[in-house]
């Protein structure tokens, strides 16, 4: 039969906090395809610690979580994982298993067993921020047939940082080339709560258009389910209420200048043709 390895490994020990022991029962795991189940045991040392979590990652990419618990003999997974595959226990706060079923080679990754002190989950306040001062000046200045402007989304106060975000123009999902989002959420400085940016790049015309509308969408998954939260700008109204204002006040003011110019040169005809007229007397 095919052998494949399965490696075991602890992330975050002394990233959560500094005082905190995380113990491995094994630093890697060797098992054959087909095998029933394996089980990785994880435990750590701070009883406050009421949160755990499970991660894998594949080669070469990113940490995807697996499971969470809350406290004892409390487990939440995490979609796409299902109980069909993936067991987790919390027996004991200090103590977390994991359990593997059916083993295939695809199973062979890094698992990572974290610990964290027990938050209360908070959802994200999501706000959309417009172009700045500065850029909108910028690209005027450039007077570019395509030139950009950016929409910047701040999603902060969150926890815990399991969010996704994406974009909507005028109702239609943006396309992923379209904007950037943080590749992870940032823990604030109490270590709390956490915050992630996404900006959205748009052609200066949309934004100066009051009709247009840019959406930011927040998914972050409480534990039970993922919720979106979200905060839309329409585009630069009030410019174009200036712009017209702008427009009238100089209309107004070309109608007063045409007036008064026509009325001294008919003052000035008046007194050219005065002592014509006396001469004639």
């Amino acid at each position: 039969m095919r052998i494949f390895y399965v490696f075991m490994a602890f992330l975050f020990t002394t990233k959560i906090c500094d005082a905190v022991t995380v113990i491995q029962k094994q630093s890697d795991l060797l098992t054959r395809m087909g095998a029933a189940s394996e089980t990785l045991q994880c435990e750590h040392d701070e009883a406050t610690h009421f949160t755990m979590f499970w991660y894998r990652q594949d080669s070469g990419g990113g940490l995807q979580l697996i499971a969470f618990s809350t406290g004892q003999d409390t487990v939440n997974l995490e979609p796409p994982f299902n109980e069909s595959k993936y067991t987790m226990k919390r027996p004991e706060i200090l103590k977390a298993s994991l359990q593997i079923k059916n083993m295939e080679a695809r199973d062979s990754a890094v698992y990572f067993c974290a610990s964290n002190p027990n938050i209360k989950v908070t959802a994200p306040t999501v706000k959309v921020l417009p172009p700045s001062p500065q850029e909108d000046c910028a690209e005027r200045r450039k007077r570019k047939k395509i030139s950009k402007l950016t929409l910047v989304c701040v999603a902060t106060g969150f926890y815990p940082d399991h969010v996704s975000v994406y974009w909507k123009v005028n109702g239609g999902i943006a396309s992923a080339d379209e904007f950037s989002t943080d590749e992870e959420a940032l823990r604030d400085e109490n270590k709390k709560f956490y915050s992630i940016t996404s900006r959205l790049r748009i052609k200066t015309k949309m934004w100066f258009n009051p009709e247009n509308s840019f959406t930011c969408i927040t998914n972050f998954y409480d534990g039970t389910g993922e919720t979106p939260y979200e905060d839309t700008i329409k585009g630069a109204k009030e410019y174009f209420l200036r712009a017209s204002q702008t427009a009238k006040v100089s209309y107004g003011l070309f109608i007063a200048k045409s007036f008064l110019y026509g009325l001294f040169v008919c003052i000035v005809v008046w007194r050219l043709r005065r002592p014509s007229e006396k001469r004639y007397d």
